[in-house]
């Protein structure tokens, strides 16, 4: 929704399934991820690739606001913004920065 209404970006809808090694598997393997290139540093509405141990398996929004962070969706606690400090107390790594390429 958000790089919809805040970046023009229609993408597809990704299904959630419990299973992390499926769920790895799909940011691995969706064709969508052919449209976002790997860049060394992030900027404003940039996809971020979040892992838990080594496993990829979330994704967030790079905001610039109060000197970057990620813009996440976070279990038991809704839509949240977390620096880098913050998202490593709550056990996630940044993977990636991903950025849009039409």
């Amino acid at each position: 929704m958000v790089q919809a209404r805040h970046f023009g970006r229609l993408l597809p809808q990704i299904s959630n399934p419990k299973d992390m090694l499926v769920m790895g598997r799909t940011f691995r393997d969706h064709p969508e991820r052919r449209r976002w290139p790997k860049v060394p540093d992030p900027m404003e509405g940039d996809c971020v690739l979040l892992r838990r141990s080594r496993h990829p398996i979330h994704v967030g929004i790079w905001l610039e606001v109060d000197g970057g962070g990620v813009l996440h969706c976070a279990e038991g606690a809704g839509v949240v913004f977390q620096r880098s400090d913050a998202l490593s107390l709550n056990g996630w790594a940044i993977e990636g920065f991903y950025r849009f390429s039409p």
